[in-house]
């Protein structure tokens, strides 16, 4: 907001309300300790003090609306309108100090301005309010200070939010207005032209700054303000797509993005400015950006435009933790459009959760026992759930349960959906793995062909492949049309918990704990061993990047230590970056034990 010395063709009311009779009291709390000369003084104090609190706020005594009060004040002021009340409590009659007896005549030595017939300003105890609809809104805080003459970059400035950065508050840093000689009085008036200048152009939110103009705005249209009304949602939309990265910022962080649609949101993308847009201070800033409803669909068109940027730079950031419910072994799947993550728990439930907020937005599903493997289907028709031998198939728009699956002799270790939809496949402690046709409810086929109990599945992104993993140290790789074991890879020192298989169908992944291997399918052999980078930590859980370019691990050392997500290349197996995990799972002791990673590759989530 600029200064400026003098206001002309300004139109001042004078303030024509009919003032009632008002008695007042002023209470200090430095009078308590006055009075005290030991604890048990004090207690008396406090318990006599809320004692005729009470009574006051019973005779409908009330804070006097016309004094500011500040956490460094050392009184407050209260008021009733009630002479009785008064004399009951010796209050004071209440004299404006313009006169010297009460002559109910109209407050004149308060400076007041009206904007329009919403929004008008009082200058009260020096500092200028403003009020919407007659009940004050907020404090001005500040005006810019502007010296023309340093100014070298005038051209570029859009906007006040603008100007404040290019200036970075200098003057008002180095001297205060009151050092320039500047009145309390010609403050008031200023930020009177400014705001009479902003309504008069149509709530131009650029000449305000940002943290007045949108809640001003949106206070306005909530009371009935129809020119407000019109250009509240344009506002917004201008000023985010002039990609200033601050008033980016402020809009989602203050929740004025969740105004807007999906549509009106999609249509904005397309407009932002992105060559103004410094991707380093928004992922240093990620966390302003997070909670908002068009969260995921910002981060995705980030990654779209700024592709060569993450190809150089993979870059994977902790944005949040939500503590839930127990889980022992904390299953969890992403939806395909990446707005919720689901986890199965304990109490055999299935539970829904906002990927952004961490809002719990459903509960469906019913196991007996806890829920030990958890998948969903590419196109999210299906989830699938089991916690011991049988396997659940539920609708997932709906919730409700389409088939339970028999078939399996021990407990069922791993789900996986082909990319098609129509198979399921599981793989179980009784050594075997078992398709299923979701058409019909019914075992399609059975693979029987490892030596122990089956922990991990994979399916190949053109579903021609599955592979597999178990207790035996084998990783088998199969031809889903033709039912058969196209090779096996051996790991001659330990049991493999999890296994994936590269989206051109080129290698395979596996975890022991305490390796990562990578497996060449033409060659039929081991290319790449990455090992754990500290002796006190083990590999728990991975996932491969949807453009299978990296691997992304949960290494969990001693329970006081916590873990990491680390990144790994697959060309050349080096570590990329490594992300400490939250001190909340080193609060609560839980081990990180499944990680998985939306279809676009935008989030990733871990469950403890």
């Amino acid at each position: 907001m600029i200064m400026e010395d003098n206001i002309e063709d300004t139109k001042v009311k004078e303030n024509l309300i009919e003032h009632p009779k008002k008695y007042i009291t002023v209470w200090r709390n430095k009078w308590i300790a006055s009075k005290a000369g030991n604890i048990d003084d004090f207690i008396k104090v406090y318990k006599n003090l809320g004692e005729m609190m009470q009574r006051w706020k019973d005779k409908g005594i009330i804070l006097d609306p016309d004094i500011i009060c500040t956490m460094e004040n050392d009184y407050a002021q209260f008021c009733t309108y009630d002479e009785a009340v008064a004399l009951q409590e010796g209050f004071e009659r209440f004299k404006v100090e313009a006169f010297e007896e009460w002559d109910d005549e109209p407050e004149t030595d308060v400076p007041f301005f009206e904007v329009n017939k919403y929004i008008s300003l009082k200058l009260i105890q020096g500092e200028t309010l403003i009020f919407v609809n007659g009940e004050q809104f907020n404090q001005c805080r500040y005006v810019l200070l502007v010296n023309l003459l340093r100014n070298e970059k005038q051209e570029e400035i859009g906007s006040i939010d603008e100007a404040q950065s290019v200036y970075n508050n200098d003057l008002e840093n180095d001297i205060t207005p009151e050092e320039l000689g500047i009145t309390k009085e010609q403050e008031f008036w200023a930020h009177s032209s400014n705001l009479q200048t902003w309504a008069e152009n149509w709530y131009d939110s650029r000449l305000l700054h940002s943290n007045l103009a949108f809640p001003l705005l949106k206070k306005l249209t909530e009371v009935g303000d129809v020119n407000a009304k019109k250009v509240f949602k344009d506002e917004i939309g201008k000023r985010f797509v002039s990609g200033f990265f601050p008033v980016m910022a402020y809009l989602f962080k203050e929740g004025f993005m969740n105004c807007l649609t999906t549509e009106e949101f999609s249509s904005l993308l397309d407009e932002v400015d992105y060559s103004k847009l410094d991707v380093n201070k928004l992922l240093v800033n990620l966390k302003d950006f997070v909670f908002c409803d068009h969260t995921y669909r910002f981060l995705l068109r980030i990654k779209d435009e700024f592709e060569d940027y993450f190809r150089e730079n993979p870059i994977y950031i902790d944005i949040a933790e939500y503590r839930l419910d127990e889980s022992e072994f904390s299953p969890v799947v992403i939806t395909p459009d990446s707005n919720y993550f689901i986890r199965g728990s304990n109490d055999g439930k299935l539970k829904e959760f906002n990927m952004i907020t961490g809002d719990l937005e459903r509960v469906f599903g019913s196991h007996k026992m806890a829920v030990f493997a958890l998948a969903i289907s590419r196109d999210g028709k299906y989830i699938a759930s089991s916690g011991d031998s049988t396997i659940n198939v539920w609708d997932y728009s709906t919730g409700d349960l389409i088939y339970t699956l028999s078939g399996h002799q021990d407990v069922v270790n791993c789900l996986r959906f082909d990319p098609q939809g129509g198979y399921l496949v599981s793989g179980s402690a009784d050594n075997e793995i078992k398709a299923w046709d979701l058409i019909s409810g019914k075992v399609k086929r059975t693979l029987g062909s490892h030596w122990g109990g089956v922990l991990s599945l994979d399916y190949s992104q053109d579903g021609s492949y599955l592979v597999s993993s178990a207790l035996d140290t084998t990783i088998n790789l199969w031809d889903v049309k033709k039912g058969r074991l196209i090779s096996t890879f051996i790991d001659k020192k330990e049991n493999i918990h999890g296994v994936a298989i590269s989206k051109d169908n080129s290698f395979i992944v596996s975890a022991t704990n305490s390796t990562l291997k990578i497996w060449d399918i033409k060659e039929n052999k081991l290319s790449c061993i990455i090992r754990v980078p500290h002796d006190e930590y083990d590999f728990y859980s991975f996932v491969l990047t949807p453009d299978s370019k990296f691997i992304v691990s949960a290494l969990q050392g001693p329970l006081e230590e916590g873990g990491a997500l680390s990144l790994w290349r697959v060309a050349d197996g080096k570590l990329i970056i490594t992300l400490p995990i939250r001190e909340g799972f080193r609060t609560y002791s839980q081990k990180l034990n499944m990680i998985t990673i939306s279809q676009d590759g935008v989030f990733i989530v871990g469950a403890a």
